[in-house]
């Protein structure tokens, strides 16, 4: 029986061969899986920016509703906490009246702060004019 022997040079190369396989896998799937953590931060942050502005139209309405039935509304605060997954996520909404010269107009500030733990991840504010003579 004939033994085949193996040349040690050859199997060296393999080696060598298969480990920069090896690591150019490994740099790939480290890429993808970063990009892909971008990714997903930039989505809930634009998730975020988006519910920040439903609740500043939300409280818009809320606003003009409150100044039309009661004249001495001067503003009010509330939270929205979000049990989505168990996250420290929470919405701070401020509606501030501020009286201007004009009797029958008022502007109102709404501010929404949503904050994950003590970040604020988006704040976004807007000032309106409301006509109280239209009805």
């Amino acid at each position: 029986m004939t033994r085949i022997r193996s040349n040690p040079r050859r199997q060296g190369v393999v080696l060598v061969l298969v480990l920069i396989c090896l690591t150019i896998v490994v740099a790939i799937l480290t890429t993808m899986i970063g990009k892909s953590l971008r990714i997903r931060r930039q989505l809930l942050t634009e998730r975020d920016a988006r519910q920040a502005e439903l609740w500043l139209d939300a409280a818009l309405t809320r606003a003009v509703f409150q100044l039309r039935s009661d004249e001495h509304f001067a503003g009010e605060s509330w939270n929205v906490s979000s049990s989505e997954k168990g996250d420290d996520v929470v919405a701070d909404i401020a509606l501030d009246r501020r009286d201007g010269q004009d009797s029958g107009r008022t502007t109102v500030n709404v501010v929404v702060r949503i904050n994950e733990g003590r970040r604020t991840i988006v704040s976004r504010s807007r000032s309106f004019v409301v006509d109280l003579r239209a009805e």
